[in-house]
This record gives structure tokens, sequence and C-alpha cells, in this order.
């Protein structure tokens, strides 16, 4: 299925080699899971039951209630379609536009990683910032300490059979950038910034990264 468009070692035969794409499949059922279980309890029924966001502690591991088979199910519903290049069940996109309902013009998320270029010679990442999940949105205020700040590594879609029928999930799969931290008796070349309230944030080197 997923795996006749991208190789062990995240390569794809069109657009080559880039690692995230080994974990596209396996993240895109955790986001199911986590985020949309209640469209699929009669399409895999052996779902565990999930806590409602607001009886969810710090310490519990959304993900490590599902096991092998049950991610394998939930990818089992998703449909494949045509794209321009290639059939498969992931539709991969370069920019993500984003408009106002009151004001004119979209500010444009860019994010094409391949070897393939696509922007003016250029493989752009772009950074953002996001408002986390099951965040109330009438409740919501801009803060440097209210957002996730993250790296786009792919814009796509899939689309699902779902309980209900045919349903399409448009996804952005980022990297959350970590927060530096520092012991209080080590003095560090950020310290500076730091008093000046800014956050230094840093991303872990892929090779080292443990992926779950």
């Amino acid at each position: 299925m997923w795996q006749s468009l991208v190789d062990e070692s995240g390569a794809n035969s069109v657009l080559g080699h880039y690692s995230p794409l080994i974990w596209l499949p396996r993240k895109t059922a955790c986001f199911l899971f986590e985020y949309h279980a209640n469209d699929f309890r009669i399409q895999v029924p052996q779902l565990p039951a999930l806590p409602a966001p607001q009886d969810r502690d710090e310490f519990l591991d959304v993900h490590a209630l599902m096991k092998n088979s049950e991610i394998t199910a939930l990818l089992g519903t998703l449909t494949v379609r045509k794209a321009m290049k290639d059939d498969g069940h992931f539709r991969l996109f370069g920019t993500l536009s984003i408009g106002h309902k009151l004001y004119p013009g979209c500010q444009r998320v860019q994010c094409w990683p391949f070897e393939q270029l696509l922007y003016y010679g250029a493989n752009r990442q772009d950074h953002v910032l996001v408002m986390p999940p099951n965040t109330v949105a009438a409740n919501f205020k801009l803060t440097p300490d209210s957002v996730w700040y993250c790296k786009v590594m792919l814009l796509f879609d899939v689309e699902a059979k779902t309980d209900s029928g045919p349903k399409q999930y448009q996804c952005a799969y980022v990297s959350i950038l970590e927060q530096q931290k520092q012991r209080p008796d080590e003095y560090g070349a950020y310290d500076d910034l730091r008093q000046c309230g800014s956050r230094v944030i840093y991303e872990q080197m892929q090779e080292v990264a443990h992926w779950q």
C-alpha cells in the first residue's frame, strides 16, 4: 500500500530522499486516532477509548494506547487517489495559503524539502507559530508562551473511509522546536537574550532524534 511509494530509507522514486516520509503513515494514524477517533468506531471497532481532552494529564501518552494492528487498521481506511505524478494515499503540496474572513490578501506557508527544486532554485521549509491543538479560539491570546514554534516538514492531505462516508483531512506535518534548557548555575551565550524576554529554541538533529 503506502510502502509502494516510499522505500525503507524514506526515498521516493519521483521526489528523492526525505527521511520524514518513513514516519508519515504512522504519524497520520496517530493524528486520526488522537483527534478523530470517533469517525472510525465502526470502521475500526478495536480502537481503544480515548479520554476527553479536559480529562487528560500531561503524562498521558495518547499514542501508546494504540497497538500496531490498530495503526494498520486505521491506515487501511485511507483511499488511493490520483495525483500529478503518481497514485497514492498521501497527496503532497508545496504551499498553504491562509486567508482572512474580513481582510484581503493571504499569508503563504511554503514547504518543499525534496531534491526536485520548486521555488526559484531553493527548497523552502518555513518556520511558523502554531496555536496548540484543543485551544479554545475565543479565549486565545497571542503571546510568546501561548504558541508552538514549529518547522514545517510536509503539507499534505489524505482521504479516509469514515463511519459516515469519505472524509478529507488537510494536514501540516511539523517538527516542534524545543525550548533550550540551562542549569541555574551555568552561564551561557543566550543569557542576555533570556533577560530580554526572548525564547531560545533548538531543533533536534535528525540523526539523533528518537522516534516513536
